[in-house]
């Protein structure tokens, strides 16, 4: 049964036991419970939002310094070698080129978002900076700059 079928027929049962008073009462607490509830998913959804971002942005991180690190040179000692050996060359190049991906994917995301979500984002989770120093960067108050994060997170989010 739907939560609103089951709303419908509490007050149906309500409306017929003690008349409109209590009806009234049951659709202000029944409110009050669906805005608790809403309060709560939305909570857990800016959260876990939260987490994702950075997460992602902390493996942007560490794909940059891969990109940065570039392509290893090829090392030929002339010693032959068994075949259970990996080849840690081709290796290298494989996460070089999903880092260089990867990358590619967050800064296109971060380029769907408005302009003050971007700067917001790349300089609280890329260059690490202060909420502090953002905000004033920003010309907004930390509480301003939090409510810009959350909006932020939840634009990146939907374009990632």
């Amino acid at each position: 049964m739907e939560l609103s079928e089951k709303i419908k027929a509490d007050i149906e049962k309500y409306a017929d036991q003690a008349g409109k008073q209590n009806t009234i009462l049951l659709i202000e607490n029944t409110m009050d419970e669906l805005d608790l509830l809403l309060a709560d998913y939305l909570e857990d959804t800016r959260s876990t939002n939260l987490k994702k971002v950075k997460i992602i942005f902390k493996k942007y991180l560490q794909n940059l310094a891969v990109i940065k690190s570039g392509i290893p040179a090829v090392q030929n000692n002339g010693m032959p070698t068994g075949k259970n050996k990996p080849n840690t060359e081709d290796e290298k190049m494989l996460r070089l080129m999903q880092a260089r991906s990867y990358c590619k994917h967050v800064k296109k995301a971060l380029n769907c978002i408005d302009n003050n979500y971007r700067v917001l984002l790349i300089d609280m989770y890329i260059s690490k900076l202060k909420s502090e120093l953002i905000a004033m960067k920003m010309h907004v108050s930390r509480r301003t700059l939090f409510n810009m994060r959350d909006k932020a997170i939840g634009e990146f989010v939907k374009m990632y």
